[in-house]
């Protein structure tokens, strides 16, 4: 029910470009990007074919109920390739066990969560992940996340849900971006970006 409510709150939260005075210029420019990043070697692998794109999914993570939409998935000789389109360089990052924000941790769901729920005669460990991006027509792979480091993340999270027991733990590089800002404390506490309780 918790993970219902975050994905309800994400969807109402999440501006509509479209309504955005400035669209039709955004629009040019994207698809400018867009045609770029098409043209450039990186944007098929040798051999894939395109299978679906923004394609939506409810799957199980460890446990934990998670939701999704898989920008691009592509067939290859040797199962599928997930691709995420990133408009600049940076990716967003959970917390590992180190208490440093750097596990990668969107591919990985979209591989563990995504394919069994969307593609379930695929074996998960065929799969392969990787980031487009569009500003600069490049791809980028994320580096794997270690099984242990992923475990420990999971188990945090059953707890804080079991507990009701959430933290803050703004990140001035990710709390503007945040879909769940409305529902993060942060904002109590303005100007104090390092509390961490």
């Amino acid at each position: 029910q918790a993970a219902q409510l975050l994905a309800e709150d994400s969807r109402q939260r999440r501006p509509d470009l479209r309504r955005n005075p400035r669209w039709p210029a955004l629009r040019r420019s994207y698809a400018g990007l867009l045609e770029r990043l098409m043209a450039a070697p990186v944007f098929r692998s040798p051999g894939s074919t395109p299978l679906a794109v923004e394609q939506s999914f409810d799957g199980v993570w460890h446990g934990l109920p998670v939701r999704g939409t898989i920008d691009r998935v592509d067939a290859t000789d040797t199962g599928l390739e997930l691709i995420d389109y990133k408009l600049g360089s940076s990716v967003q990052k959970a917390w590992s066990q180190d208490g440093k924000l750097n596990l990668d941790l969107q591919l990985e769901l979209y591989r563990a969560a995504g394919v069994p729920a969307l593609y379930p005669e695929v074996q998960v460990g065929t799969s392969t992940v990787r980031y487009l991006h569009l500003r600069k027509a490049s791809e980028s792979k994320p580096r794997e996340p270690k099984a242990e480091d992923l475990a420990a993340l999971a188990q945090r999270l059953l707890d804080a849900f079991e507990h009701g027991c959430f933290p803050i733990r703004p990140d001035t590089a990710y709390c503007g971006y945040c879909d769940f800002a409305g529902l993060c404390r942060h904002q109590d506490r303005p100007g104090d970006n390092d509390a961490t309780d």
